[in-house]
């Protein structure tokens, strides 16, 4: 057999392995991640929606000084590992994070969502606290 004629035998195999089933906010594109290259491990994946943001140069309005340079990116977004091409295991809500040119690195924090949950409404006291003292 052509080495294109292997190519489409294991497109083909791994085509059959993908999920048969998503959840509702999956985007489905795992035949179109196949397609790309992607290795059938990493087209499994379900992923849903992103939220990226990136945050500004922020500045002390009392004093003009930098307190953040800006540039530093995030995204926020969901995927689930399929245990079996019938079956996707549980949500799991990623914060990823870029660094910025001081402080160079990468963070994902994988959470389920009831974690998300905790984190946010942490994130939404301290923010108020915060706004409280000005």
């Amino acid at each position: 057999m052509s080495a294109a004629g292997d190519a489409l035998n294991t497109f083909i195999e791994d085509r059959d392995r993908l999920p048969t089933s998503c959840p509702s906010w999956c985007a489905g594109q795992h035949v179109q991640a196949l397609e790309e290259g992607c290795p059938v491990e990493d087209a499994s994946v379900h992923t849903g929606p992103d939220f990226p943001g990136r945050l500004p140069r922020a500045v002390n309005a009392h004093s003009d000084e930098t307190i953040r340079e800006g540039g530093q990116s995030y995204e926020v977004g969901l995927t689930a590992t399929p245990t079996n091409p019938h079956w996707f295991g549980p949500p799991i809500v990623k914060l990823r994070s870029t660094g910025t040119r001081d402080c160079p690195g990468f963070v994902e924090l994988p959470m389920l969502p009831s974690e998300a949950r905790s984190l946010a409404a942490h994130l939404l006291r301290l923010a108020e606290l915060a706004e409280s003292e000005r």
